[in-house]
């Protein structure tokens, strides 16, 4: 990946390790404030941070969540914190087809779109749902990125290809390629999905984020035997 200077070009897999910082959080916490809401102020603090890091060689994503921002344009503001207060690598959004489209745009604009084409400036973290799910969000969202470098859409064909999943809706599971001995599931839901435990295999293991009335969200396991009984248990 390619930053705005030769210094801050990063390579990604074989034996490099990259240090990215934390992704997601809504809180933060100082000395001043204590345990708060994040903002963008603090968003661009810690962008930074990681810029001055020697440590740190990328810019990363949502580093901390701006709760102070309108959802429907929080992601145009961290892409510019990003841009203007960084030099290295960074990730873009890509919880819609328009907000990923948002942060191309907006590469393109700082780095110009023939270097777009043909220099990776910006990545988006796109999760598979278990089991081997894509949903139509996070699909559209990587052929957007797919077409900004050579090949277009084909590059996300070719991936599927190393590692065939589905499209589709990660509630109803993929039952022709079921059932499974295992089930991840990576965004959280407020039941367990009915369809996933049908296609969960006698002794298979489920692991499933589940939302309580208060808010909080629980990891928990849930386990099968050869009767067809069902345990669950809370883990974290």
């Amino acid at each position: 990946m390619f930053g705005r200077n030769a210094t801050s070009d990063i390579t990604v897999g074989g034996d490099s390790v990259v240090f990215v910082p934390a992704y997601g959080p809504p809180f933060v916490s100082d000395l001043e404030g204590g345990r708060r809401y994040a903002t963008i102020v603090d968003f661009e603090n810690f962008v930074k941070l990681t810029q001055l890091s020697p440590w740190m060689h990328h810019s990363g994503g949502t580093i901390c969540e701006p709760v102070d921002l309108p959802v429907n344009k929080r992601h145009l503001d961290m892409v510019y914190a990003h841009l203007r207060y960084s030099t290295k690598p960074f990730m873009g959004s890509v919880t819609s087809v328009e907000r990923a489209e948002d942060s191309l745009q907006m590469a393109r604009i700082c780095y110009g779109t023939d270097y777009l084409d043909n220099h990776c400036v910006i990545q988006g973290n796109i999760n598979v749902n278990s089991p081997l799910v894509f949903d139509r969000v996070v699909r559209q969202a990587a052929l957007a990125r797919a077409a900004t470098r050579d090949g277009g859409p084909a590059c996300f064909r070719r991936a599927l290809a190393y590692a065939p999943g589905h499209v589709g809706d990660g509630f109803g599971g993929w039952p022709e390629n079921g059932p499974f001995d295992a089930i991840i599931v990576a965004a959280a839901a407020d039941e367990v999905p009915p369809p996933l435990l049908e296609q969960l295999k006698p002794g298979g293991r489920m692991i499933i984020p589940l939302r309580s009335r208060l808010g909080f969200q629980n990891l928990v396991l849930i386990e099968t035997d050869e009767q067809g009984s069902v345990r669950r248990e809370d883990i974290l």
